[in-house]
């Protein structure tokens, strides 16, 4: 318990990026699993695999998974202590959630949405333009999620060494879904790049995969950060809890919206005039991080100008913006 009282941060990081990693890669197994027993033994075949594996797996939850829950006393050293009602009122420090903390997980919904528009697409743009089988095309899923998967690893590694900050992490991650749509569907014109998708396409839906996790891995930070360094209200467990589900109904709303998105513009849209407008997605994105690490920046500043010299912020927290 002491061990992780001291690593509490790495140790809920850790725990969030396994967790990522391994769906992701989960993800992209049974993608192409999926897409080669369709092909071989008909329609049937990928839900009977799901179906034992998920047997399999529900065997294997219940023999290694404890019976019991650890006492609440394990974790009451854990837990916040709740702030009397004088000191409350002392500070004058609102409670309530922000409602510019929304303004992250916004960003992160674009993001997700650009992910699982490209996904479903880039299948349908191998088989229509590429002509390929089912189980080629869809081993680009089966690449995307890997490199997601490896995007969460080198998120988290970025985050722990604090080689960039929150703000400039997520903006870097639009860069790369940006660069990643527009290489995934080019234009007829670019004759040399458009006829190479086929083999092209891995590559850029790996910078989808790399980017979408450098985005989706700093939101809780930027939106913890929003709600005490710029708002100035205080962070209690519960204000935490709604984060931590606001940012998990943006993430998988944001996947699926995009997956419904690309539906749409299928039927409306060429693929170039669908990569576009996801792409200018990404643009507003980075645009609202862009706008938060300036805001960051100036609230620290005006910190270090109006307390006293020791107290003042240092010179590296003011960079780490």
């Amino acid at each position: 318990k002491q061990w992780y009282q001291r690593r509490v941060a790495i140790t809920a990081g850790v725990s969030s990026l396994v967790t990522g990693t391994a769906s992701y890669v989960g993800y992209g197994t049974f993608s192409l699993v999926g897409a080669i027993s369709y092909e071989n033994h008909g329609y049937h075949a990928p839900y009977v695999i799901l179906g034992l594996f998920t047997l399999v797996a529900m065997v294997f939850s219940g023999l290694i998974l404890p019976r019991d829950d650890l006492p609440i006393s394990e974790f009451q050293s854990l837990e916040e202590k709740p702030v009397p009602e004088p000191e409350e009122e002392k500070d004058g420090r609102s409670d309530s959630l922000s409602p510019l903390v929304f303004l992250p997980i916004f960003g992160q919904y674009l993001i997700n949405l650009v992910s699982g528009y490209c996904v479903i697409t880039s299948v349908i743009f191998l088989m229509e333009c590429c002509d390929v089988s089912n189980s080629r095309a869809s081993s680009l899923i089966f690449t995307n999620f890997l490199a997601t998967a490896a995007g969460f690893l080198i998120a988290g590694f970025i985050s722990q060494r604090r080689a960039l900050s929150e703000t400039t992490q997520a903006i870097v991650g639009c860069c790369l879904v940006f660069i990643g749509t527009l290489l995934l569907f080019p234009s007829p014109s670019l004759h040399l790049l458009y006829t190479s998708t086929h083999f092209t396409g891995y590559f850029s839906i790996s910078l989808l995969g790399l980017g979408d996790p450098l985005v989706t891995n700093v939101t809780i930070s930027n939106m913890e950060r929003i709600q005490t360094v710029l708002c100035g209200r205080r962070l209690t467990a519960q204000q935490k809890s709604s984060i931590a589900s606001i940012w998990l109904i943006g993430w998988v709303g944001g996947v699926n919206s995009g997956m419904f998105l690309a539906g749409i513009f299928l039927d409306h849209l060429t693929f170039l005039q669908g990569a576009c407008v996801v792409a200018g997605l990404c643009v507003l994105a980075a645009f609202i991080f862009g706008i938060l690490k300036l805001a960051f920046g100036m609230v620290l500043r005006r910190s270090a100008e109006q307390v006293e010299p020791e107290l003042s912020v240092s010179s590296c927290e003011i960079e780490y913006v």
